[in-house]
């Protein structure tokens, strides 16, 4: 058996692995410290945020061309003429829940959201490094990232194709470019991969991130998966809509289902799901019954009393469409009250206030395709960093190039 931080144990490694990619709960194994080397007296140490950066800088041009076939300045982006709206409800492609044992399920159901008596007192989070889904590790070459959702793609749109597609990216990975389009410091890599004329945009970290707070474990105690699904560590989701003209297949994690009064008949029906290995799919996926509706998905987060940060969370809740917000406001782990906001009607003001951040952003997935297609490589990667107040996105091709997906789900969604 294969031990993890998180207490749990493992049948092999491959599923060891699979558990610790997983956001929140899902832990990956710290990399053992080094002593810290005494510096020369003769140059003293850099400081600590100056020598982070410098290491940074480093791992986001590690496999890259040294010259950059585009550059983008958020300053001089033109914006696309076409008005970004969320009015025209997204069409979900596929969902799928991550398993303990590493396998996944199809459909996918986030845990439902069953808020205990308050005030409680909820244990800290235990910060844990870990690297979020749809990533490609700074360090090590990966398959690829999106394997699961092409695989639970077939299984639940069967008849889908992504001829018709421009971007397949996740809400992570837009968050980012609409920063940038803001004018934003925070450096960032992206590896963008062309198959056919669909460009998939893949997350790049350089080092695992820590969660610290409250956080998963107000999502552990105020939300349960259903009888059937009790092994999930997780619930992902991906959902077709447009980016000013841009049409964008975007994925991202999902915290909770929120249905009201109605939580009992959810619960209900997820116990009687019909569980079974899903023919054509891929190893580990499962098939159940009930497709959870984009209307009950929820963000949970935690807060202060008086405070429920709508400003800084807006840009996530939108690009997953999600419509509900519920918050969980506490005094060092002991939560007094939850609110619950229907966040979605907040969405159209939201999108008129950052109108032309949004059209840039459109423009910018589509310079990022066409500068990819021009590159007449597969494979190349984003880097964004700031000189001062000079900063620019350049895109590079990556050293070593590679069938970015299998001949057989080429055939099957571009075919």
């Amino acid at each position: 058996m294969f031990p993890c931080h998180c207490q749990r144990t493992f049948g092999s490694t491959a599923a060891l692995m699979q558990h610790q990619t997983a956001k929140r709960g899902v832990c990956i194994a710290a990399q053992p410290t080094r002593p810290p080397t005494q510096p020369k007296p003769s140059s003293p140490p850099s400081p600590p945020n100056l020598r982070r950066r410098s290491h940074e800088a480093k791992l986001f041009m590690s496999g890259l061309k040294p010259q950059p076939i585009a550059s983008f300045d958020p300053l001089t982006l033109t914006p696309s003429e076409t008005p970004v709206s969320s009015k025209t409800p997204p069409e979900l492609i596929c969902s799928y829940n991550w398993q303990s044992d590493g396998g996944f399920h199809v459909p996918g159901h986030a845990a439902i959201y069953q808020p205990p008596p308050l005030p409680i007192t909820l244990p800290f989070d235990t910060p844990t490094p870990f690297l979020p889904k749809h990533t490609t590790p700074g360090t090590t070459t990966t398959t690829n990232p999106f394997e699961q959702a092409l695989d639970a793609t077939a299984v639940m749109s069967p008849t889908f194709r992504f001829t018709d597609v421009d971007i397949v990216t996740t809400r992570n990975s837009l968050r980012k470019f609409l920063k940038f389009c803001k004018g934003s410091r925070e450096p960032f890599r992206v590896n963008i991969s062309l198959v056919e004329k669909t460009l998939f945009v893949e997350q790049f970290h350089v080092r695992a991130m820590v969660d610290r707070g409250w956080g998963r474990s107000f999502e552990r105690f105020f939300a349960r998966y259903p009888a059937g699904l009790e092994g999930s560590t997780s619930h992902d989701r991906f959902l077709r809509y447009g980016i000013g003209g841009v049409e964008c297949v975007v994925g991202f994690e999902v915290d909770a289902c929120y249905e009201g009064d109605d939580v009992d008949q959810v619960r209900s029906g997820l116990g009687e799901l019909s569980i079974g290995r899903a023919s054509g799919s891929g190893s580990g996926s499962l098939y159940g019954a009930r497709i959870m509706p984009q209307s009950s998905v929820a963000e949970l987060k935690t807060c202060k009393p008086g405070r429920n940060g709508m400003a800084t969370y807006l840009p996530q809740l939108w690009f997953g469409r999600t419509p509900w917000l519920i918050t969980g406001a506490h005094v060092d782990g002991k939560f007094v009250k939850t609110t619950v906001v229907k966040v979605e009607e907040q969405f159209g003001a939201w999108e008129a206030e950052h109108q032309t951040e949004l059209r840039k952003l459109a423009a910018l997935l589509q310079q990022l395709r066409e500068a990819v297609r021009g590159s007449r490589v597969g494979k190349c990667a984003a880097v964004y960093e700031r000189d001062g107040d000079e900063g620019a996105l350049k895109v590079y091709k990556l050293s070593k190039q590679g069938q970015v997906v299998s001949d057989e789900v080429l055939q099957r969604f571009w075919g």
